[in-house]
């Protein structure tokens, strides 16, 4: 079968525009551009509080573009931007705010743009330098007593390890800023814990040290059992010897109390107690609310010693 030299160009030509329509249809789409996709800040100051910036955009694409969504990341954040379509041609914004507050030093922080675009999404930045505000006496004795003349650094002293054996002393910084003298003492003491303001007298707008010892051996319960983990103590504090309010000045003492083997010898570490368990996770799969489900983890003792369980606590 022939077929003439005009029916091939006919159809060449008319398959070309097939492939031109195609391909344009493929690309009508909305496209945008940035102006700027960062922006310096500079030196900002932290007391100067929240600090703005202006990305200006245009959709240089076919068909109108819609942002859908502007999600910042740090203390940066984007509530307004061009929310009606924008034509093709024209321009349109993003707004981002910085909050600087307990920021210091550079930031460098990224706003991320969803749209209907050709390129659905695009990263903004912006960055710069925070300048702390100075500390206020405030700032650093964030913790206030019920009369109001005593400020401490901290109300929650966190000892961390302490071995069974052994004793461990830290201390919490606080400052009188009355104008008069503050005498500290102390209720609710256990016998574990010694307590002591140093100096004895706290002088008008001077600092001065609550001296905390923990002596881990003699926290013992009702039975005069070793405690043992993570264990938290209350004591109160009394100003200039006023125990109206004295519930309302707490100080929490936290301490890690653990077995210390390191008197033992390597004939009696030879003989210790090991405990090994079949497994140490199980999966319950799902649950309907309200059911009681258990599981029992099963161990083994392969040392020669006897072994006990000091404590067992769900987390």
């Amino acid at each position: 079968m022939k077929i003439s030299m005009k029916k091939i160009i006919i159809l060449t030509v008319a398959v070309l525009i097939a492939i031109s329509l195609s391909s344009f249809g493929q690309h009508k789409k909305a496209k945008i551009s940035f102006d700027k996709k960062i922006h310096q800040f500079g030196n900002i100051k932290e007391a100067s509080g929240v600090v703005n910036c202006k990305f200006e955009f245009t959709n240089i694409g076919s068909e109108p573009l819609t942002i859908s969504n502007v999600q910042g990341s740090g203390g940066c954040k984007s509530t307004n931007w061009t929310k009606t379509s924008v034509v093709p041609g024209k321009k349109g914004f993003v707004y981002v705010q910085y909050n600087p507050l307990r920021k210091s030093g550079k930031f460098n922080n990224t706003i991320t743009v969803s749209s209907n675009s050709e390129n659905p999404t695009t990263i903004l930045q912006i960055q710069g330098i925070v300048t702390p505000k100075p500390k206020t006496i405030t700032d650093e004795f964030r913790n206030q007593m019920a009369n109001g003349d005593l400020r401490l650094k901290t109300n929650y002293l966190v000892l961390g390890k302490i071995s069974n054996k052994n004793t461990k002393t830290d201390s919490i910084l606080v400052l009188n800023s009355s104008k008069d003298n503050i005498k500290l003492t102390f209720e609710n003491v256990p016998k574990y814990i010694t307590v002591k303001s140093v100096p004895s007298v706290i002088k008008p707008n001077k600092r001065a040290l609550i001296v905390v010892t923990y002596n881990a051996s003699l926290n013992k319960n009702a039975k005069g059992e070793q405690q043992w983990g993570n264990l938290n103590s209350r004591i109160n504090v009394i100003i200039n010897g006023n125990v109206e309010n004295v519930r309302k000045n707490p100080i929490t003492i936290r301490a890690d109390i653990f077995e210390d083997f390191s008197h033992l010898t390597k004939k009696e570490l030879a003989r210790a107690p090991i405990i090994e368990f079949e497994n140490t996770t199980y999966n319950y799969g799902k649950i309907k609310q309200g059911t009681v489900v258990k599981h029992d983890f099963v161990f083994k003792n392969l040392g020669k010693e006897d072994l006990v369980i000091r404590k067992v606590k769900a987390g």
